[in-house]
């Protein structure tokens, strides 16, 4: 798996739509293990915006402790750990994103905190409610400027392509 990780790194690098963040190396659920895996593999990724999974057990002041200190932090971990801790890391670091999100209400809650960004593979995985509570979030709260795509969109239609450009 580590060598499949470098060539993703090395796409990234030359690839013309740059990642906003990138996540070093965890072990889920595991603080001592992610922290190590932080020193280990950070150094390797200097190039990216640097973002670190905290998992149980993890302080505001572990993750102060990294070097070099990452600038997302990425709320993991345990269901429970997760839940009871994410306002702990939005009151602490300026950009927050919260991993496995799966409920349609939480969606709600994190964007009323101000958490930068969520994810979850359960929104199109078949479960009909929360892929319906996402596409409702969206309609209500999605409503990015082109600037706010440019970086993540392809901005123009290459000869031959059916893609329908969004500018």
């Amino acid at each position: 798996m580590e060598l499949l990780w470098y060539g993703l790194l090395d796409w990234a690098r030359t690839n013309n739509q740059k990642p906003i963040w990138a996540i070093v190396p965890d072990v889920v659920g595991q603080c001592a293990a992610t922290i190590e895996r932080y020193a280990r593999y950070a150094p390797q990724m200097a190039d990216f915006t640097l973002a670190v999974a905290v998992q149980d057990g993890m302080t505001p002041q572990d993750v102060r402790g990294l070097n070099p200190i990452p600038s997302v932090i990425c709320v993991g971990g345990t269901t429970d750990w997760k839940r009871d801790t994410w306002k702990i890391w939005a009151s602490e670091f300026p950009r927050v994103h919260v991993l496995r999100v799966n409920s349609p209400t939480w969606i709600y809650e994190l964007d009323a905190a101000g958490i930068e960004s969520c994810d979850g593979t359960g929104w199109n995985m078949g479960d009909k409610t929360q892929t319906k509570g996402l596409e409702a979030y969206c309609r209500e709260f999605g409503h990015p400027t082109t600037q706010d795509l440019w970086p993540y969109v392809c901005s123009e239609k290459r000869k031959g392509s059916k893609q329908k450009s969004l500018f």
